[in-house]
Order: C-alpha cells, then structure tokens, then sequence
C-alpha cells in the first residue's frame, strides 16, 4: 500500500501526517485526547485502497508532532485552524472527516465551521455536551465498586488479566478513560506516558477535553449541520 509522510506549519509548531492508499477520495482521522496520538488508530488504516485515502495525523503536542510549552495554544479554535491547514496543505477540496472522543469534538467545530468542505462526518464515542459528561462521570464513578474506585482516585493503571481493561484518572477523579488493550497498541502509548509524571504529563500536552479551551460548558447539541452525517 503507498503511503506518504510530510509536516505542515500550524500556530505554535509543526504537525506531521501520513497518507494510506489513493485516488481522489479521501478520509482524515481525528484522534482522541488532547494529549493522545495517532497510533492507537491503526486498525483503521486497513481503509485504505487504490480508490481512498487515509489520512492520520497527531496534533499539535501529540505524538510525533512538535510539543510546545505554552498554555496558550490549547484552546479550541486553535485545533480548528490546524486542521484547516492541513487540508489546504494537502490541496483537500472535499474530504469525509472522523473524530473519535475529543477527535469528535474537534470533527463537530470543524464542521460547524466548514461544513463546505466535508463530504460526509462520522462521530465515535464523543459527545455533545460537555458539562452532561462531568454529571455522568461523577455518577458512574460513584457507582464503582470501592476496589475500583481506589485504584482510580490512586491514578493506577490496573490490568485484568482475563480483559485487560485500564482505568485511569483523567480530571482530578470526575472523569475516567477505559479501554482494551489490543495489538500492543495501548501499551505503546502509556509507555510513552509513563516517562514521566502522569499529571505533568496531562499539563504538558495540553491537559485533557473537559478542560481544553471553552470545553467545561462547551454544548453543540442544539447546533445542526446539513452533511451525510453518522454518530
């Protein structure tokens, strides 16, 4: 499968990409976060053929991407505008866009800014309100088990050796990111993460959605958009 590499210059750095595949038809991947990257998305690059391209990216302080220090790049339209760059760097008149948790958020601003410029938009696992997320996480965590509820306010990261499911803290025990680790893929990432302190980690690469910007009352859920759209 042809791939190709390269970088574009954004606000605040450079943010490097690939492309799977060919042909006029194109797909760009948004990844969850802030502060994630690109890896964990790999099962979709199986997407690409010799009539679709897959394009991945890890955005600005993610990944392979350059990681600035300063707080002031963090904010939402920000994120919007480096993915606008790229799809004028890459010469994109219209494009199909999927964002995945905080990818969906930025996929559903970037649409409700270009929506012009998208063929179609897939949301997965995000939101639309985030202040009804806080409310939910809190509800659920208060309907852990105490042995869970432990090893989450501790910040561990505890493997089932049968599911091998993670928990781990994300807002100062309100929010909570749970998955599987698959491939060898997951664990790539939190190795990277585990260099370093977890919460200077999170404040380095810009902290996490509910935070981010104008995210803690960020709500689209009364927004529209007229585009071939599945959530």
């Amino acid at each position: 499968m042809k791939e190709e590499r390269g970088e574009v210059a954004v606000e605040g750095g450079h943010v490097r990409y690939r492309i799977l595949g060919e042909g006029e038809r194109t797909l760009v991947l948004l990844h969850g976060g802030p502060g994630g990257g690109s890896l964990y998305l790999k099962p979709l690059e199986r997407l690409a053929a010799s009539d679709r391209r897959i394009v991945l990216y890890d955005q600005l302080g993610c990944g392979d991407s350059d990681r600035p220090q300063d707080d002031r790049l963090w904010h939402a339209e920000r994120f919007v505008d480096e993915l606008e760059a790229l799809r004028a760097h890459l010469g994109l008149e219209r494009f199909d866009l999927y964002g995945h948790s905080w990818g969906g958020m930025l996929a559903t601003d970037y649409a409700l800014a270009h929506q012009t410029r998208l063929r179609s938009l897939v949301l997965a696992s995000t939101i639309a309100d985030a202040a009804l997320l806080k409310r939910e996480m809190v509800r659920l965590l208060e309907a852990f088990r105490e042995w869970l509820w432990t090893a989450v306010v501790a910040r561990r990261v505890d493997h089932d050796p049968d599911l091998r499911f993670f928990f781990t803290i994300v807002d100062a025990g309100v929010s909570t990111v749970a998955g599987i680790v698959k491939d060898g893929i997951l664990d790539h990432g939190f190795d990277v993460v585990n260099g370093e302190d977890w919460a200077a980690w999170l404040k380095r690469h810009g902290a996490r959605e509910v935070t981010i910007g104008r995210t803690p009352g960020w709500n689209t859920s009364e927004q529209s958009l007229q585009l071939p759209s599945t959530v």
